[in-house]
């Protein structure tokens, strides 16, 4: 039952060292790292498809129950009164919310799972982030928080990033700022270039804030750094989602906060090796793609 490691070596006399190690403790503790590694990647996968399974059994009802919801909104020959349209808004506000957690369950679960796939590519930031803003918008408003994007630096290079993934950080990380803001307050898009081969890409607000002693925790799922108990509605799945993403294309995640002054979250890209665009062609790129929005 131990387990032994044998060297030899000849002397220059013509005789051998014989040297014996005992490995057995490092043989044990290798197995049970290995049998525990694989009883955590069993209980992963299950838990995985766990919450895909729920999310699927309770995404069938609850289409029915703002399906129907709508339709008694929609009504006209047998219409609501103002006091049953209040209480409806209710219903349909509770729903959308849980059906964005049930998606944010899904999305959490497959990238668990191994189920997401990325493709990077080069990506513009201009156009990005002019997307990212024309999404967030009507957030922004209803917010009353000033959303705005500040100029690209000059000789701004493309990005090599899954596009699609790349917007959805981007929007989590926006929608965050614009929740956790202040009526009046600011929510700006900056682009800055921390090295040659890096592009890094932030929000910032000057929204509450994040407590100190919350902040190390604040990309782990359903963590919302002590607003669970808030009037502010939130999953606290977005950032563990957005750091997920990010990793998946080789891309770090960072933040900055301090109570009461506000919060900066980035992303930090690759940047492509290839000809970087001038100013007047990136601007030229964001104003289109904003007017097309």
């Amino acid at each position: 039952g131990e387990s032994l490691r044998l060297t030899e070596r000849q002397t220059l006399e013509g005789g051998v060292v014989s040297t014996i190690w005992d490995i057995t403790d490092d043989v044990k503790n290798e197995t049970a790292l290995r049998e525990a590694r694989s009883v955590a990647e069993a209980a992963s996968t299950a838990k995985s498809e766990f919450l895909s399974s729920m999310s699927h059994e309770l995404r069938t009802p609850l289409n029915s129950i703002l399906g129907f919801a709508e339709l008694l909104q929609r009504d006209k020959k047998t219409p609501l009164t103002d006091a049953q349209k209040g209480k409806l808004e209710y219903v349909l506000k509770g729903g959308e919310h849980l059906l964005h957690l049930i998606d944010d369950i899904l999305d959490l679960s497959r990238i668990e799972s191994g189920r997401v796939m990325v493709s990077p590519e080069p990506v513009g930031v201009a156009e990005v982030l002019a997307e990212v803003k024309s999404t967030l918008a009507p957030m922004a408003e209803r917010a009353g928080v000033a959303l705005s994007v500040e100029p690209l630096p000059a000789g701004m290079p493309e990005v090599i990033a899954d596009r699609t993934r790349f917007s959805q950080v981007l929007i989590n990380f926006g929608s965050n700022a614009l929740k956790y803001g202040r009526a009046g307050g600011t929510a700006t898009l900056t682009v800055s270039l921390p090295s040659a081969e890096t592009v890094r890409v932030s929000i910032r607000d000057d929204g509450i804030g994040i407590p100190k002693e919350q902040q190390e925790k604040i990309f782990q799922p359903f963590h919302r750094a002590g607003q669970e108990t808030g009037p502010i509605e939130g999953t606290g799945i977005g950032l563990a989602i957005s750091k997920r993403l990010a990793t998946l294309m080789g891309c770090d995640v960072g933040f900055e906060s301090i109570p009461g002054v506000g919060s900066v979250f980035w992303i930090d890209l690759p940047a492509r090796t290839a000809p970087a665009r001038t100013a007047s062609e990136s601007s030229r790129a964001m104003l289109s793609a904003s007017a097309l929005g």
